[in-house]
Formats: structure tokens, sequence, C-alpha cells
């Protein structure tokens, strides 16, 4: 099967897996803190001396400083190792690593959201990227709120993808909040 690199960086928790098979060589997740290049980039040292054979990212949506990092990464080691970059959206990741009866909350509007929850018994568990707010807010007591670092790393859910020939693109959820040059006030 080959060595495989996950990188997930389009969440608040940050993950990066090197699997062979189904062996795990590396698996590191964090709490994502806005420092996502120097996090990334010291994690990915420590599987710098593998051959890959295949590299799968988390395309988003997602945020845009960890996704573009993220998938910036991914391929560029795939383009330097020649290999092909698999994509994964965001919802599809969070729904191979939740259990069975989780419904995805992933940056959706809320309004309206906890009346639809409390009408579905089938639904036990609700994961995805709301603050602990809008969990308290929005999600009935009724539904059991899965942590992002609770759930099945990283390492245990790369599924089946297809390859792309060159490079992926991230989904943004917005367009970056770019300021107007600042090089007059510095002249």
């Amino acid at each position: 099967m080959g060595k495989i690199l996950a990188i997930s960086s389009a969440l608040p928790f940050t993950e990066i897996a090197l699997v062979e098979g189904k062996k795990t060589l590396y698996y590191r997740g964090w709490p994502a803190d806005y420092n996502e290049a120097e996090k990334l980039l010291e994690n990915l040292r420590a599987v710098k001396d593998h051959k890959l054979d295949k590299v799968v990212v988390v395309t988003g949506p997602g945020g845009f400083t960890g996704l573009r990092v993220g998938v910036t990464m991914a391929n560029t080691i795939a383009y330097a190792n020649n290999i092909k970059v698999h994509g994964m959206e965001t919802t599809d990741f969070l729904r191979a690593k939740s259990p069975q009866g989780t419904i995805i909350l992933h940056r959706v509007n809320l309004e309206g959201i906890k009346d639809i929850l409390a009408g579905k018994s089938r639904i036990k568990y609700a994961t995805g990227d709301l603050t602990p707010e809008q969990v308290n807010r929005y999600v009935p007591k009724s539904i059991k709120w899965l942590e992002l670092k609770d759930l099945k790393p990283l390492n245990e859910v790369i599924p089946r993808l297809s390859p792309c020939e060159k490079s992926v693109k991230p989904k943004y959820f917005a367009p970056p909040k770019i300021t107007a040059s600042k090089k007059k006030l510095f002249k």
C-alpha cells in the first residue's frame, strides 16, 4: 500500500499522520492557534526521511490561514516527491471521524438549528467547529457534543479518495480580509 502522509488544517484542531497500511508511523494533533505554519513545518520534519507514496489533505471548507498552509504544504510535498495529492472535504473528514448517529455542524447558519435538532431523535451526537458558546446556545442537551480532539484520529480515517493530477485547491468559508497596502505610510 505504501506510505501515506495526511494533513488536516481546516478545523480548530490540526492533525498530521504518516501511515503505512494499518501501521501508524507518526501522529500528532493539536489545537490550532494561528501558528499552523510553524507547527505543521515542525511536525513535517519528523517525517522528512520517509519515502512517500501519497499525500492526503483536507481541502475545506475551512478558515483561510490554516487551510492555506496545510493545502500548500501538501501540494509542495507531493510535487517535490513526484506523487499525487488527494483531497477530502471537511464534512467527509468529520463524518469519517465520528461515530454513527452524529450530525456534523460545520460553520452552519445556526438560526433554527436547535428546533431542527430537537425533533431528530435518531441523532445521538453532534460535532463540528462551533465555539463553546454556540454549542451551549444551539445544541440541545439531549445530544452529546463531541470535541474535535476526542474524535477518531486522522491516522485511523484515511479513506479511499480520487487522486488529483497536480494539486488540490483549498475551499475557504470566505475570502481573506486583506487590508490595503501601507507602503505609502513608510516612505
